[in-house]
């Protein structure tokens, strides 16, 4: 069989998740920061005080840091999830090495002075389908061979999962409207696929509707095309996982059909926006052709 879906590295910005789109974005730090505080219970205003450390190499389908970030001397990553799994602690833990590698490559650790690192911190925000209740927390000593004693010492990673589908965790939600109008978004989507719209229907209309309440101050009116081509990719990429995980790995047609697909969508994500491209320079042209013929007939008026 061909490579498999899991293994289709992407390279269209349009495969960026819209969660990380939103709060990942370097020219709107406030968001980040505003979801911070609302996780946090805290009143941080100052932007510069907020590193972005999100590692960029988006991998499709495999492991992927969403946002890391580090402010107060604590280094957080906050991912987005549609759908449970017990593996979140290891996968968190996977993410912060990484993160700690790239971050401190070059500092002694072989000396005898201790580096001091940033305190970690892994938070999911959860808006799938199997009830969590408002919060809970996963422990990396639940997947260990040998279970744990409570006597025992040993090292914990933890990984505290926030269900944000609507109503649950409201105050956190509403605490910090760039998340308020994602939930809100993401739910208007929901309830269309419910109502029987198929995926693109679903999409054009919670869109309509955030661009008219002005979601994100505009974001979703100047990013439309954007955010329509992330959506429609993350929603093919949760039925993706469903064929190849649900009920463990399956080979053969159905699995063969689901990769077809997708490659088909991101072909024609990518050759849409190398239309916008060409359109965009044409117009440019057009506007120098025009400026070009108006100093024309200025120079032989003269």
């Amino acid at each position: 069989m061909a490579n498999t879906t899991s293994e289709i590295r992407t390279t269209l910005k349009y495969k960026d998740r819209l969660f990380r789109a939103i709060f990942n974005d370097k020219e709107h730090k406030d968001w980040l920061l505003s979801l911070y505080n609302a996780v946090n219970d805290s009143n941080y205003t100052n932007e510069k005080d907020l590193e972005i450390t999100t590692l960029e190499d988006v991998i499709y389908m495999k492991m992927k840091n969403d946002i890391s970030f580090i402010l107060n001397n604590q280094m957080s990553l906050y991912e987005h999830q549609s759908t449970y799994s017990p593996n979140l602690p290891l996968r968190g833990l996977m993410y912060f090495s990484e993160l700690l590698r790239v971050k401190y490559h070059n500092s002694k650790i072989y000396s005898n002075s201790k580096i001091k690192i940033a305190t970690p911190n892994y938070i999911v925000f959860y808006n799938g389908e199997k009830d969590i209740g408002e919060r809970m927390v996963l422990k990396l000593s639940d997947s260990f061979e040998i279970p744990v004693r409570k006597t025992d010492e040993c090292y914990e990673w933890t990984c505290t999962v926030l269900n944000i589908n609507k109503g649950k965790n409201e105050k956190l939600v509403k605490s910090c409207k760039a998340l308020q109008d994602y939930v809100e978004y993401v739910t208007m989507v929901k309830e269309n696929l419910r109502a029987g719209k198929d995926l693109e229907s679903a999409v054009e209309t919670a869109l309509d509707e955030a661009v008219k309440k002005r979601f994100l101050n505009g974001y979703f009116d100047q990013h439309r095309a954007r955010i329509k081509a992330m959506s429609l990719t993350e929603y093919d990429e949760e039925e993706a996982k469903k064929v190849f995980h649900d009920d463990g790995y399956r080979e053969g047609a159905a699995a063969q059909r689901a990769e077809d697909e997708i490659l088909i969508k991101q072909k024609e994500v990518e050759l849409e926006e190398k239309k916008a491209a060409l359109e965009e320079k044409d117009a440019a042209l057009e506007e120098k052709d025009a400026e070009i013929a108006r100093l024309k007939a200025l120079l032989a008026g003269k």
